[in-house]
């Protein structure tokens, strides 16, 4: 059984523009699971519903349809508080931004205390001990524990939010962007920290990303989205150069790594034109207007994912 499955997620916020309002799908039917010790990575542009999903995961938000399931339980149980401070414990995010994911008046000892307090039973002896293990872990010295959040580099501060999610003895962590507001010598770093982690402590993660390098480093499978739907997954990081979506083609050929291996694709578009984010009750493809093979079928109708060869799903009419 998948320690995380999402099963058919919904999720619509109401807008209101020009004095109308109407229903919009951040997250319209994703369903996929992540196993034990492995890591899905999340990919697609900014708007596309990624970290949406990543808050419904965490418990942060309700989705408006389906379910997640943490261990074959749901993580929304309607009157259930015992089983949301379990997920709680399980289940553990670290953000984009790391500013703005601490109190800035706490010290770094204090950021990592305050999960070991809400969510175990430990003593302030033992608090301070796992403190400063978890300080080790992540390779910030305990010598360095009473400084404020202003104090630290972007990267020492990630680190120090690595070690709070660690502090409750998660089975997952919810990786959102992790590494997009860092300098690209330090996102070396911290991707060797968050491999290196997992593998001694077999976590799951899910990495939420738009660094397609990033996500081949570090994932064991990969799920990408556009306008909140899933558009292309494998079950095997050996099918990476292998995706055929034209939405992960487009994305491939607009990473520098991999521009001479997908030469014959179209050249990388403006990408913030368009987030194909639809209103409720649109029955074609989100992509539909960005696609070079797009007939009018796609306008219509929305493609259903289907399996191409074992553990390669792709959404799109035009692919058999």
């Amino acid at each position: 059984m998948a320690l995380l499955e999402i099963n058919h997620v919904k999720k619509t916020y109401k807008v209101r523009k020009f004095g109308h309002s109407y229903r919009l799908l951040a997250v319209n039917d994703v369903s996929f699971s992540v196993e034990k010790g492995k890591c899905v990575g999340l990919v697609g542009e900014s708007g596309c519903g990624k970290s949406t999903l990543g808050r419904l995961i965490t418990g942060l938000e309700r989705p408006t349809e389906g379910e997640v399931c943490f261990t074959g339980t749901p993580i929304h149980p309607r009157d259930q508080h015992s089983k949301k401070l379990k997920f709680a414990r399980d289940i553990q995010m670290v953000f984009q931004d790391s500013y703005d994911a601490v109190n800035p008046r706490f010290t770094a000892s204090q950021i990592i205390e305050e999960p070991l307090k809400n969510l175990t039973q430990m003593s302030a002896i033992q608090r301070k001990e796992k403190v400063e293990q978890l300080l080790g872990q992540v390779g910030i010295p305990v010598g360095e524990k009473d400084k404020y959040a202003l104090e630290f580099s972007g990267g020492q501060l990630q680190r120090v939010c690595i070690a709070r999610a660690l502090a409750s003895g998660p089975q997952m962590l919810v990786l959102d962007e992790p590494l997009s507001s860092l300098d690209v010598s330090v996102q070396a770093q911290i991707l060797n920290l968050l491999h290196d982690i997992k593998e001694e402590l077999d976590l799951s993660y899910l990495l939420i990303s738009h660094d397609l390098e990033a996500i081949y480093y570090l994932a064991d499978a990969v799920v990408v989205m556009y306008g909140g739907q899933v558009m292309e997954q494998i079950d095997d990081i050996g099918f990476f150069n292998d995706m055929m979506h034209p939405y992960t083609r487009m994305l491939l050929s607009s990473t520098p790594a991999y521009q001479k291996k997908n030469k014959d694709d179209a050249q990388a578009e403006m990408i913030w034109m368009d987030l194909g984010v639809q209103k409720e009750g649109y029955q074609g493809c989100p992509y539909y207007g960005r696609c070079h093979l797009a007939v009018p079928e796609c306008e219509n109708n929305r493609p259903q994912m289907k399996e191409i060869r074992p553990g390669h799903h792709v959404a799109c009419h035009q692919i058999k």
